[in-house]
Order: C-alpha cells, then structure tokens, then sequence
C-alpha cells in the first residue's frame, strides 16, 4: 500500500484505524463493514455465575454493543466513563437509597430515538422508573433483598438492546446496634 502497488488492504477495523492512525495521514480508512467485529474468551464451564457477571459488565460498558473500538478511538476515556457512571449509581443507591442515570449515556444514545421501558423484578424492593429521559431507581432500606432491574432500549426499526442487572438491599442497622450499645452502657 505505501509503495503503490495496491489501492487497498482489506483487514479488520481495528487494523485499518490504526494504520492510518500511524501513518501521518497517508492513509485512510474508507470503508467498514457494517457487521460487527467479535471480539471473545472462554469461562469454564461451571462458572456460570461469572460469565454472567461478565457478560452484564461487558454490556454496561458497551452500552449493549452501542461503544466499541470507533468511540474509543475518539475518546479514549469512554470506557472509563462509563465504568464510573455504574459506580457512581452504586454509591448514589448506597449513600441515598436512589439514583438516577441519564439512559442515552446508558444505552449511547444522543439523538434520543430510542423508546424506553423499565422493570424491576420486586417493585417493593426497588423501584425503577423512566423520569425526563433518566432511569430513576429507589430502593425500601427498611428490606433486605435482591431485585433484578431490566431497562429495554427498542429503536425504529424494532431492534431492541437489553441491560439487565441486580441492586442488592440491606437495611442499615447502624444506628439501632448504636442504640442497644447506648442502653447496655446505661444499664450496666
């Protein structure tokens, strides 16, 4: 390709961006192919429980197959950012008993032209609503439990990408083993 001889490489995308990338503009990519690159890894068989856990982090930071290399290449934090956006609702549950995440940073969907639902598995437990473009969830303190929140994002042409994970509860008994402590001190 350098020396001429040939017009184009076809090869992975990956490849392609960076050998443009690295060729000081002397190259350029011209063409993707619309299927997807798959990238993948095996988990033993018996760790069925981690492959999930895999495969919904993998999602989460994928925004359900809608970040991939493309987005990283112009903004090589997006992952970061997205990693920080589950933290950050797991500290906001944790610390308020409610958070709310914008969903076209969940689902990567800034022309907004998606349609929305949201279900959690015990409404009691956790509540998961769709507020002014944000999944808005809220947790009972007073419940110990495990609910699973399912967000489904269906575009125009009935193509729907799914995020499912889990919000564990547990009550905070800080204040009431303080309170026992306090009484056994008074009585004692």
């Amino acid at each position: 390709l350098a020396a001429g001889t040939v017009d184009a490489v076809a090869r992975g995308e990956i490849g392609n961006r960076v050998a443009a990338a690295q060729s000081n503009g002397a190259f350029a990519v011209t063409a993707i192919d619309p299927q997807a690159e798959y990238g993948g890894f095996t988990v033993r068989a018996d760790r069925a429980r981690l492959l999930a856990c895999l495969n919904e982090r993998i999602a989460w930071l994928t925004a359900g197959g809608g970040v991939g290399y493309a987005e990283w290449q112009a903004d090589a934090n997006v992952f970061q950012q997205r990693a920080d956006l589950w933290n950050g609702l797991a500290v906001e549950l944790q610390a308020r008993g409610q958070a709310a995440i914008e969903l076209d940073a969940l689902f990567a969907d800034p022309g907004g032209a998606m349609r929305y639902e949201a279900a959690s598995s015990d409404g009691d437990l956790v509540s998961a609503r769709l507020v002014d473009g944000s999944l808005l969830l809220a947790l009972d303190q007073h419940i110990e439990g495990v609910a699973t929140v399912t967000v489904t994002a269906t575009a125009s042409d009935d193509t729907a990408t799914t995020l499912t994970f889990e919000v564990a509860v547990q009550p905070v008994r800080l204040w009431l083993r303080g309170w026992r402590n306090a009484l056994g001190q008074r009585d004692g």
